[in-house]
């Protein structure tokens, strides 16, 4: 938001929400990082990764269960 806007009358800070959408993966040590400096800066909520979601485990399977029998790794 351009700074004139809000000495204009715009939203105030205080009306501004921030939501954080993750790009790591899984959580772990990064994730957790990041999630704390963004809720340190103010942020809203910020997502998990997308590794918690079931899609991307199912998208595993389904692609190991189409590989050649030769190329799979023993599970």
């Amino acid at each position: 938001m351009p700074r004139d806007e809000v000495s204009s009358g715009g939203p105030s800070a205080d009306d501004v929400s921030a939501l954080v959408s993750t790009y790591l993966p899984a959580p772990g040590f990064f994730a957790g990082r990041l999630r704390e400096q963004a809720e340190a800066e103010g942020a809203t909520a910020v997502s998990e990764g997308p590794a918690l979601a079931p899609e991307p485990a199912e998208i595993v399977w389904e692609r190991y269960g189409a590989a050649p029998a030769a190329r799979r790794v023993p599970v």
